[in-house]
Order: C-alpha cells, then structure tokens, then sequence
C-alpha cells in the first residue's frame, strides 16, 4: 500500500503531502510507526517526503482506496478503505493518528507554522510487480533519475540503474539543473537515461496555476535545455524524447485519464512539416497517434 504522511483537523483532509514534510522529518516519523505498529504482519518502509510504503503480509488487497490528493478539504469518513478487512486498515490509519500527532517533530512543525504530519494515507494497493530485465528485453543499457519512489522502484525492477542526485526532492523546489547535469553525465556509460520530473504534477495536485507555469518553465530551461547543450559534445547519433505521463489540471486538481503529447528527436533528421504545439491543441491536430504506451520505449530505441 501507498502510505501517505497527511495533515488532517479533525475528520478533514488539510493536505495530502503534510506540508511537503521533510525526508528526515519523514523517515523518523515512519520509523516510529514501524516500532510501535510493525511487525510480521505489517511492515513501514520510510521513502522520499510523504510518499513512503506499508507491507501488509497475508493480507488482502480487495478494497477500494482513493488518492489523498483526490480530498483534499473533504471529510476522512467518506473515503476510508472499503472492502474486505477495512477495519484492518483504517484501524492502522487511525492508530497512526494517535501516534504521530502529539509527535515532538510535529509539534515544532506547528511552531514553525508548518502542516504536521498527523496521520498516514493508505492507498494505491498491490502486488510487487515483477518486470522483465530492460537489458534483456531491448539489449541496451539504461538508467533512470527521479526524486518519486515509484519511479525509482519500477526503474528498480526493471534492472535500469537508479541515480541519486543531490537536491532533488520530488516537489516544487527539486533540483531541476542537477537532473539535467546528471542526465548528460549518465550517457557516457548508459545507452538510455530517463528522467522524470513531479514538480508540474504537484503544482496541479494544488491548484496552482503559477506554479505549474513556474515549473514547465525550470524544466524546458534547466532539464531539457541542459540535456540538448550537453548533447553538442556527444559525436554519436541521439534521440530524445519527452511528454508528460498524464494531465493534471489545475482546474481539476488530480490527474485526468486521456491521450498525452509527446516529442521525438532524432539528430539524424531534419524536422519537416508543420510544428505542432506541444500542448493539447497537438492532440487535435497530430496524425500520428500511439494507442499504447509500451510501444513508445521501442520508437524511441529504433536505429
């Protein structure tokens, strides 16, 4: 299960990334869980901020859950886990509760004028996945770069390296600058580097339209624009891609399900044909559409 830090008041849901709680503050937070509520049966994994992991063993999965980020300002009681065993989990989330609010991490937050982290979230359940190895799959080399323990563990389990790389935090104030060095770096020893930036897709978890613009600008200037200078010093052929994941609209505040623009570079061609905007108005427009998203991998690897 996903395992939110929340803020709530009461039976609200404040905010779904507890005041985009530090990792430190987090680890010790979700380490304390683990001490007091761990076990065998279930176990806490502290990750990056607020996004961290509860293993249920022997558990079932057969609920329904929903996204913090889905809640926010709305009532806890209406979105609890339903299911088969709910009252396992909600009795973990409420006794997490009892743990973490008078919590001495907490209450300097509160001090400070910050979101405590107060309570935990738990969504998003499942399996481990098991993936086959990207170098056997496509024969080559690859590594991935993200702040977002989901992407690190499917990069994880995929057999690609996972980077760190200093300051980068999976929110607005990531290291957009340092992803973009790292990347360029990477290449001299891996065939692929992917790398993912969240801070777009926070900035419309919470309703910011400056933020969001903040952001895709950082990452066209700072990521994308560091990669494409880098890339004047590699003699070999390259390609390049971007997009987006999803759409999560501001005006919405959570993710919205529909088809995504994407861009292909390769420094082997000179591009032809009208320049589409790289934006929903390209969806309307476009005359190559791709209907999976597992057959974006081999466009981009074709020599």
């Amino acid at each position: 299960y996903r395992c939110n830090l929340i803020t709530t008041d009461g039976e609200t849901m404040v905010d779904y990334s507890a005041g985009h709680v530090t990792t430190d503050e987090a680890r010790t937070l979700i380490e304390h869980l683990s001490e007091k509520l761990g076990g065998r049966k279930y176990s806490f994994y502290p990750g990056i901020s607020y996004r961290h992991l509860m293993v249920w063993r022997d558990g079932n999965p057969e609920q329904k859950t929903t996204p913090p980020h889905d809640i926010m300002g709305q009532p806890l009681s209406t979105y609890l886990p339903t299911g088969e065993k709910e009252e396992v989990l909600r009795s973990l989330m409420w006794d997490a509760h009892e743990l973490l609010e008078g919590h001495e991490i907490n209450r300097i937050r509160r001090e400070e004028g910050k979101n405590p982290a107060n309570m935990i979230w738990l969504w998003g359940q499942g399996f481990a996945p098991k993936l086959e190895s990207f170098a056997v799959k496509y024969g080559r080399t690859g590594a991935v770069i993200a702040a977002v323990d989901l992407i690190r563990g499917i990069g994880h389990l995929a057999g690609l390296k996972v980077l760190d790389v200093p300051g980068i935090t999976g929110y607005l104030d990531t290291n957009y600058k340092g992803k973009g060095d790292a990347a360029v770096e990477a290449l001299n020893a891996y065939d692929l580097v992917i790398v993912h930036v969240e801070a777009p897709d926070e900035a419309g978890h919470l309703g910011d339209v400056e933020e969001k613009i903040k952001a895709i600008e950082r990452i066209d200037s700072d990521v994308v624009g560091t990669i494409l200078e880098g890339m004047k010093n590699i003699e070999d052929d390259w390609r390049f891609m971007a997009l987006p994941d999803h759409a999560t609209p501001v005006s919405l505040r959570t993710h919205a399900r529909g088809p995504v623009p994407f861009l292909l570079y390769d420094s082997r061609t000179t591009p032809s044909g009208p320049r589409l905007p790289f934006d929903e108005r390209g969806l309307q427009e476009t005359r190559f559409q791709i209907e999976r998203g597992e057959e974006l991998i081999p466009l981009l690897l074709q020599s």
